[in-house]
């Protein structure tokens, strides 16, 4: 079992460390991962051709490590062959008791969780927190190119966001870009943003000024940086009645 945490953004650079990890699953019946364990696990190459998942807040994360691997946003821990991936720190416990079942029976996973008295979520495919889900989009041209954002294209959230932020491989001039956001289809019902900045070196944030109720939205922008290259496009997301 890989774990995940902090560290792992060191650690995916820790050619030692990544050879073990090879030269230990040579010998598993079943290697496992929690949180953004499973971004050793894709550094190290293991996870190359199978269905993975991770930390919903560092996805983009496990997702930089390979392109050969079928990232699952909406999943509590993935089964694929003998890997097994989970989500944050609390996945793991569901993906644990998913390997109970899968080695022994139902019954006798069942029997597990309620001696720890613990919740099971039996369900893989059912994950409240995928709407956090901080997703690799990389797209774009040239020198500087558009990596991901939060909320996330196409995410579907429970709870409506207090800002947006926009991450790049490089940094954006903050005072020459600009965000939007309005209902979707109806750009001229923009809703009011301020506070437009760089949080860290590569992004841009902007906070929301209103209560934003269920609905589809547009984010529609354009980054502008050194030495006058632009990009602009847009992407949607949706608030949905909790």
């Amino acid at each position: 079992m890989v774990p995940g945490g902090i560290g792992t953004r060191q650690e995916i650079n820790n050619p030692r460390l990544l050879d073990y990890v090879r030269q230990a699953d040579q010998v598993t019946d079943y290697t496992t991962s929690v949180c953004t364990g499973s971004a050793l696990l894709a550094k190290a190459g293991l996870l190359n051709g199978h269905q993975a998942t991770t930390n919903k807040m560092a996805f983009f994360l496990a997702q930089q490590q390979s392109k050969e691997i079928e990232w699952i946003v909406d999943a509590r821990w993935v089964e694929s062959g003998k890997m097994f991936t989970s989500s944050g720190v609390s996945a793991g416990m569901d993906m644990a008791l998913a390997l109970v079942e899968e080695i022994h029976d139902l019954e006798t996973a069942r029997s597990v969780a309620r001696t720890v008295e613990y919740v099971w979520q039996e369900d893989a495919g059912t994950d409240p927190f995928a709407q956090y889900a901080n997703v690799l989009t990389e797209s774009a041209d040239g020198p500087a190119f558009f990596e991901r954002a939060v909320p996330a294209p196409d995410a579907r959230l429970t709870e409506a966001p207090r800002s947006l932020r926009l991450y790049f491989n490089i940094t954006p001039l903050a005072e020459a870009s600009n965000i939007r956001l309005y209902p979707m289809g109806l750009p001229g019902q923009a809703v009011s943003l301020r506070g437009m900045h760089n949080m860290s070196q590569n992004d841009l944030m902007i906070m929301i000024d209103d209560d934003l109720p269920p609905g589809k939205y547009t984010v529609s922008w354009t980054a502008t940086f050194a030495g006058g290259n632009q990009l602009n496009d847009s992407y949607h997301f949706e608030i949905i009645a909790p």
